[in-house]
């Protein structure tokens, strides 16, 4: 497997972010939050953030994506920060890179070669860096397709056939067939993950796929249930590659929810890889197989991080990116974690709203409980409604199989 160069290199690079919006509505509610995610994006890359930039403007300019006047206020705010890097919130064209490139004086990225540089560096297994390296062929893919486009409309007499269009058609054959490589390398090894599932199933273990937005404590809240010492941390995508832990339960705490000495059960916790706004369809299709984990499990912990600013607009980026796997429909658990670090009047408050969404997606109010998976607060009560759920449906597939 190759090694992805890193986008950033040794030191901290300063990089200034851009982004448009159509209106003052949009840029406060939608575009400035969203920024301050690239920002914390930009730093896991080990990225120095030094300055923001944005427009107002009812389209993106279909040739440098913002207006001259504004890219030249970029080049001057560049050389006067000894910026590296202009980071653009949006998706750019590889012509568009290019010619801002040339007008700023800058190495020029997108958010989504941000978060694919991110997830190159987490990728620990075969699966999750063949996964990666897929995303990262297909987005090459369609800026070599936009780059043969523009020589195409150079001209069409001498001199603008031969060496370079010849480049460009060998180069998209070779990520053609690397692609198709990749492709086959994954069908196996999603093979392998899905007689893991299918050896799961036949024991009767019990899966529990722990879901959610990037950074929500997904993992410390696997390490508390399981007791187990996946690494955690205060990062964007600190886990990529799925991990299955089984739940540590006592007989005690079986009987309480079956009042039968003679039933045990351990259900198996999957965590999975973080969800994240505007996640890139490159990897999304990517990581299909690794995204299955949610849509096979007989039970979803949905985990957000209720002290989050921006914690509703997150909830509702992760139950979107669910109902778009097929997950909708799988029995879920709303955990609201972080409680610990809620303090002020405006917390609370979007913790009754994080509440009040999460019951009227659930439809039940015992399918949402609040906890700190860090000091351990509510979690009895989350291992208790586990339990109930799993209990739940064995006495539902029983039912079935008597009719």
């Amino acid at each position: 497997m190759k090694e992805s160069k890193p986008l950033f290199t040794v030191g901290k690079e300063k990089a200034i972010l851009m982004a448009l919006a159509p209106d003052q509505r949009t840029l406060e509610k939608e575009v400035l939050p969203s920024l301050d995610e690239l920002a914390a994006l930009t730093e896991t890359c080990g990225g120095e953030v030094v300055a923001v930039v944005t427009q107002l403007r009812p389209a993106r300019e279909a040739a440098f994506y913002l207006g001259k006047g504004k890219i030249d206020e970029i080049k001057d705010l560049g050389a006067k920060l000894e910026a590296d890097i202009l980071i653009c919130d949006d998706e750019l064209t590889g012509s568009q890179m290019r010619r801002l490139e040339a007008m700023t004086g800058l190495r020029v990225l997108d958010r989504t070669l941000v978060i694919l540089d991110i997830f190159a560096k987490r990728a620990q297994s075969r699966e999750g860096k063949i996964q990666v390296e897929l995303a990262q062929q297909e987005y090459r893919l369609s800026r070599l397709t936009q780059e043969e486009g523009e020589l195409s409309r150079l001209g069409g007499g001498i001199g603008t056939r031969g060496p370079g269009e010849t480049k460009l058609e060998s180069d998209r054959r070779h990520i053609h067939r690397r692609i198709n490589q990749l492709k086959n390398d994954l069908v196996s090894v999603a093979e392998h993950r899905e007689r893991l599932r299918a050896a799961r199933r036949r024991s009767g273990s019990y899966t529990v796929a722990v879901v959610g937005y990037t950074n929500a404590g997904k993992t410390t809240l696997v390490n508390n249930l399981c007791k187990a010492d996946l690494t955690a941390a205060n990062q964007l995508f600190a886990t990529l590659d799925p991990a299955a832990r089984k739940m540590n339960v006592t007989s005690e705490e079986i009987f309480a929810v079956t009042q039968d000495y003679s039933c045990y059960f351990a259900p198996v916790l999957v965590d999975t890889v973080g969800f994240i706004r505007r996640l890139p369809h490159t990897l999304i299709n990517a990581f299909h197989s690794t995204l299955q984990e949610a849509t096979e499990a007989d039970i979803l912990l949905h985990v957000v991080n209720a002290a989050d600013k921006e914690a509703v607009r997150q909830f509702e980026v992760a139950e979107k990116l669910l109902r778009e796997l097929g997950a909708d429909k799988i029995p879920g658990i709303i955990v609201l974690n972080k409680v610990d670090l809620i303090t002020s009047p405006e917390q609370q408050e979007q913790l009754a709203a994080l509440t009040a969404l999460a019951h009227h997606t659930t439809e039940a109010e015992s399918s949402c409980v609040e906890i700190s998976a860090k000091n351990g607060e509510g979690l009895s009560d989350l291992r208790r409604l586990i339990l109930q759920r799993c209990y739940e449906s064995r006495r539902s597939v029983l039912r079935r199989k008597r009719v």
